[in-house]
């Protein structure tokens, strides 16, 4: 799944992304931002299509208009999440999914949480 891409507009034609490079998805009516290492690219789909092109374990919908990447975030907080210098919002139902794919994300990769 780490060989995975994303055919995103650029500004000199379409750009193959790869999916790790993906920190997070922000959605805004018609068109949504993908947020990656390398850049941001603003793309006319929907969050459910863009979605529907991820990996399920490695991407977690935190809000109705949030999808970020698990391998990027950073810090979780009370009211929202730190990843790639931004705070994102985070739903109650956003913060449940997240807990739940990150056990499962982190036991893929071998890592450990302080704690544990």
């Amino acid at each position: 799944m780490d060989n995975l891409n994303l055919l995103l507009p650029g500004p000199t034609g379409h750009d193959f992304v790869p999916v790790s490079a993906v920190q997070y998805i922000q959605s805004n009516k018609k068109q949504c931002l993908v947020v990656t290492t390398s850049g941001e690219y603003t793309v006319y789909k929907s969050m459910r299509l863009i979605a529907s092109q991820l990996p399920e374990d490695q991407f977690v919908r935190i809000h109705k208009r949030y999808i970020v990447s698990l391998r990027h975030v950073i810090t979780l907080g009370k009211a929202g999440l730190f990843i790639c210098g931004k705070n994102l919002p985070l739903s109650r139902w956003g913060r449940s999914e997240l807990k739940r794919l990150s056990i499962t994300f982190r036991k893929s990769r071998d890592i450990v949480s302080p704690g544990q």
